[in-house]
């Protein structure tokens, strides 16, 4: 009997996690929901953007979770057999569901937007910062310089592999067009 595979513990860890912060936020933009007379709108931010970021785990972890049913009941084919194998990926793509992508999609552009608008509304209210409950200010604060500093990362790494795929493929087409001379 072959073992089943289980959801990897990465996965688990990484969700426990990405699930503390939008709960945090939550719960504190829930308690201190009046508690910020520079921009009333922050705790409502923190509320709406924690939303989000839970619903789009759940998304995620049903996409993993049919994922992980497909490869339960497909076993992979061993590398050497290169077409059973294709087979096999073709027919795990298709399974995917195209709508759960999207929505998956949709609520990460949703969660980079909303920190955005919220980056304004928390760094617009930092010189009244005093009328404020500072929890919940510092945590919006923190939130937000994190998030922009992840998504500056991400997009620098994003850019950099843009820039090595133009350089690889520049080159490789030089190669061609010195092969066909």
């Amino acid at each position: 009997m072959e073992e089943r595979r289980r959801f990897p513990e990465a996965f688990i860890a990484m969700t426990c996690v990405l699930l503390a912060i939008p709960l945090y936020l939550l719960i504190v933009g829930i308690i201190k929901l009046d508690s910020c007379s520079a921009d009333s709108r922050i705790p409502i931010w923190m509320i709406c953007t924690s939303a989000i970021m839970i619903i789009e785990r759940m998304m995620e972890s049903m996409n993993q979770a049919m994922d992980l049913k497909f490869v339960n009941n497909n076993p992979r084919p061993e590398i050497t057999e290169r077409r059973k194998l294709k087979e096999w990926e073709n027919e795990r793509y298709k399974n995917r569901s195209t709508m759960l992508f999207a929505m998956i999609s949709l609520s990460r552009v949703a969660i980079f937007v909303t920190t955005i608008v919220g980056s304004a509304f928390v760094f617009s209210a930092y010189s009244n910062r005093s009328q404020c409950d500072g929890l919940l200010y510092w945590s919006a604060f923190v939130f937000c310089i994190v998030s922009l500093v992840i998504f500056l990362l991400g997009g620098v790494v994003i850019g950099g592999m843009f820039c090595i795929m133009l350089i690889v493929g520049k080159r490789n087409n030089k190669v061609v067009r010195s092969e066909r001379r």
